[in-house]
């Protein structure tokens, strides 16, 4: 068929299985649907909560997750991005608690969660420091958590030349010796005579 070679199976289904909703007739629907599936639908679409339950095995440090990346190499240059997922992710699990901290603080009314215009979180943590809700190594760990999470999301970040200068290399081309040399060009025959 045309649309199996456009789209995945699996979109394909759930998009015809879809199409039942939008009959204004539940007999309708039924039928249609008893016919685009006779027998039945062929997989079951997960739940919500499966997924969360993966996500969460993929996010945090776990058996399952250092099975999964176990072959996976980590440069120890600052600019290499699985580096930086990595950091990211052991930044965000070590300010979880912490947040949480934070987060129960507001909800009793220690510490006031209304921020000025323009203001970051910043001055909820620091807010969070004056209460004695966290420590100011807390709040340094909140700030370097945001600002690794900010790297590994900022993918598409341009500067103001667009990446133009990316394309200049870095250093001028080397030329090889030999090719360096010039060419002298020929001598005439008159020119051989008369040296």
């Amino acid at each position: 068929m045309a649309a199996n070679s456009l789209m995945p199976r699996e979109s394909y289904l759930e998009s015809t299985a879809s199409v039942k909703v939008y009959f204004p007739s539940r007999f309708i629907a039924a039928v249609v649907k008893r016919i685009v599936f006779p027998l039945g639908r062929p997989y079951v679409v997960p739940s919500d909560r499966l997924g969360h339950q993966v996500a969460r095995l993929l996010i945090e440090p776990s058996a399952t997750r250092d099975r999964l990346t176990a072959g996976v190499y980590i440069d120890q240059r600052s600019d290499d991005p699985v580096r930086a997922i990595e950091l990211a992710l052991d930044a965000t699990v070590a300010a979880e608690p912490i947040e949480d901290k934070v987060r129960v603080a507001v909800k009793k009314g220690r510490v006031a969660a209304k921020l000025p215009p323009g203001a970051g979180p910043e001055v909820l943590d620091a807010r969070a420091v004056e209460a004695g809700v966290i420590t100011a190594d807390e709040a340094l760990l909140l700030a370097e958590q945001r600002a690794l999470t900010a790297s590994v999301v900022r993918v598409d970040d341009f500067g103001p030349d667009l990446g133009r200068s990316l394309l200049v290399p870095p250093q001028p081309v080397t030329i090889h010796a030999a090719a360096a040399r010039q060419v002298q060009p020929a001598q005439t025959v008159g020119e051989r005579a008369a040296a």
